[in-house]
C-alpha cells in the first residue's frame, strides 16, 4: 500500500518529517545585545549624514558667494597645494577666475603661493602676515580686496 499513489507517500513523508522536528526541543538561537550598538551606530551615522550635509550647503553658499576651493596636485602627485578661486568681482565679466595656489607645508605648516593670477602687489607683505597670524580666512579676505582692486582699476 506504500507504493499505491506516490503523491500520498509524499504527504506522509512530510507530515513525519514535521511531526519529527516538532517534538525536538530546539533551543533558542543566543541574541546578542545588538540594538544597543545599532542605535549608536544609526546615530553616528545620522550625525555623519547631517555634517555632510552642513558642509555641502558651506561649500554652495561659497559658490554663490563667488569663492571655490581646488585641490591642486603638486610635481611629485602631492597635494599639498589649495586653488583658492574667486569668481562674481569682476563688474562686468562675472565668471572671471581669479585664483592663487597655496602650499601648505607639512614639516612647519608655514604658507607659501606658488601661483597667483593676476598678479597682487602686495602678495609678498600678505603671506608674511599669514604665516605670522596663521589666519587664513582673514588672508582669503585681503586677497578678494586686492583682486577687487584690480578689477576695478
Amino acid at each position: 500500500m506504500r507504493y499505491i499513489c506516490p503523491f500520498l507517500s509524499i504527504l506522509i513523508f512530510r507530515a513525519h518529517f514535521y511531526d519529527f522536528f516538532a517534538s525536538r526541543s530546539l533551543k533558542p538561537v543566543q541574541r546578542y545585545p545588538l540594538p544597543a550598538a545599532t542605535t549608536e551606530l544609526e546615530k553616528t551615522e545620522v550625525d555623519v549624514r547631517h555634517q555632510l550635509a552642513e558642509f555641502a550647503r558651506g561649500l554652495d553658499a561659497y559658490k554663490r558667494l563667488g569663492l571655490a576651493f581646488e585641490n591642486v596636485v603638486g610635481e611629485a602627485g602631492t597635494s599639498n597645494n589649495i586653488r583658492v578661486v574667486f569668481t562674481l568681482i569682476h563688474p562686468t565679466e562675472s565668471t572671471r577666475r581669479y585664483c592663487f595656489d597655496v602650499h601648505v607645508s607639512p614639516t612647519d605648516d608655514s604658507y607659501a603661493v606658488t601661483a597667483c593670477q593676476p598678479p597682487v602687489a602686495a602678495l609678498e607683505r600678505l603671506v608674511s602676515q599669514l604665516n605670522a597670524t596663521n589666519q587664513f580666512s582673514v588672508f582669503v579676505q585681503q586677497m578678494r580686496a586686492e583682486f577687487v582692486a584690480i578689477a576695478r582699476g
